[in-house]
């Protein structure tokens, strides 16, 4: 899916196919030696039914009509050492109702494999390198695992910041960069360890004065580490054990840090060449003073033309709104991608999560915290020609919050139609 309306999203229903070729699917990273220069642009027109993600209560002009244009290039390559993408974008808003609210923003990801590098000096061992960020008035919301994909893919790099809880529109630069070795010991035998590096930081909001009454979000940095083993224990089973440690530092006054120590034992099985499942589960320490269990499932089904992954997760992730604190998280989520003919994709996706306060006292009581997200999206794509494609999009968010003695939520939808032009 393209980044075309990123900002306007919030991390939902985006409008546009991205490196898709007619029949659908994603480029694949050229052979070595081979360097490819992808442009394109992509025009959308929207109706939003709240461009500000606030309560109707807030007096504000929610509705809108908006007119998105995102330029992009993506290069990707590779040659005796390395192979991988640089992809950049911008993108301006111009809105028919809240003219005050028109911007420009960008957001570009790189992804870097240098495993053949690596191999020169350890010949067992691996490394691969994948960065994003993004700056727009609405913070990250929500984004699937990529349909037939298993969630724990290095493409797969989770933003901890879009894990649901969404602040209210306030200018947002987001980035989160991830570091993944590998060594196999023995042919059915690895290891993996990686760093991941997040962080999210605000400007000035445009809600106004409202503001104040649906809580204020701070700069936040969080730090993961993860050092782990897995085996073949079988043709069709695999078992793996992780250790994970995470920082959690919000940049409040006073600043306040959370660490957390997990442990995870996980189950991957491949019951058919187009069938595979995940299963793990373990134990999870936040400091100061909280024990309680992590876990994930997920279903993995790939088939000529349609791509399904359905997964659930318990984790671990920071609130950046109202109150500063960890949250436990339950996620779960479908993403199905289907092509429907040479000229002809079709793309699902839904999530529900529910986090609360992980600490005693944000667990319930008058610092209760806590957030629910549903989210729902369809979009059909037509390619015209192999330069020019259409996209039709609809997506719905229901959002619920409490903290403190504040409470508000808010439904959203979003429609667009979109036209792209890609040059490859």
């Amino acid at each position: 899916m393209a980044s075309t309306v990123h900002g306007q999203y919030g991390g939902y229903a985006r409008a546009c196919p991205l490196y898709s070729s007619p029949g659908g699917g994603e480029i694949a990273t050229p052979a070595a030696e081979a360097w490819t220069v992808v442009p394109s642009v992509c025009v959308g027109e929207s109706y939003d039914s709240n461009v500000y993600f606030a309560p109707q209560s807030s007096g504000l002009k929610l509705n809108d009509y908006v007119t998105t244009v995102n330029p992009n290039v993506r290069v990707s390559g590779g040659g005796e050492y390395a192979t991988g993408f640089v992809n950049v974008g911008g993108f301006s808003q111009t809105y028919v109702r809240n003219t005050g609210l028109n911007y420009i923003g960008f957001n570009g990801s790189t992804s870097l494999n240098l495993d053949n590098a690596v191999k020169k000096l350890l010949p067992h061992a691996g490394l691969q390198v994948f960065d994003s960020g993004s700056y727009t008035p609405i913070p990250p919301a929500f984004v699937n695992p990529a349909a037939g994909t298993s969630p724990s893919e290095i493409t797969n790099s989770q933003n901890a910041f879009a894990q649901g809880v969404l602040a209210y529109r306030t200018n947002t630069w987001t980035n989160w960069a991830n570091v993944v070795s590998s060594y196999a010991i023995t042919p059915l035998t690895s290891l993996k360890a990686s760093y991941t590096n997040s962080l999210i930081r605000f400007g000035s909001s445009h809600v106004g004065t409202s503001a104040a009454a649906l809580g204020t979000p701070f700069n936040t940095t969080m730090h993961t580490g993860t050092l782990g083993g897995s085996t073949q224990v079988s043709g069709l089973d695999t078992i793996s054990l992780t250790y994970s440690h995470g920082w959690i530092d919000y940049q409040t006054q006073p600043s306040t840090t959370f660490q957390t120590n997990s442990g995870l034992l996980g189950w991957s099985r491949t019951w058919t060449p187009s069938l595979k499942s995940e299963l793990g589960g373990g134990v999870i320490v936040i400091d100061p003073g909280v024990t309680s269990w992590t876990g994930n499932a997920a279903l993995i089904w790939t088939i000529p033309d349609h791509r399904v992954t359905l997964s659930y997760t318990r984790s671990v992730f920071p609130s950046v709104i109202g109150t500063a604190t960890p949250l436990i998280g339950n996620i779960v989520s479908l993403s199905a991608t289907h092509d429907l003919g040479p000229d002809w994709q079709l793309i699902e996706s839904a999530s529900y999560i529910n986090s609360t306060g992980a600490t005693s006292s944000t667990r319930s009581g008058p610092e209760k915290v806590d957030f629910t997200t549903y989210n729902a999206n369809v979009s059909l794509f037509y390619w015209l020609t192999r330069v020019w494609s259409t996209g039709l999009a609809f997506g719905y968010l229901n959002y619920d919050s409490q903290f403190g003695a504040t409470t508000y939520s808010f439904p959203r939808y979003v429609i667009t139609f979109a036209i792209k032009a890609t040059l490859y």
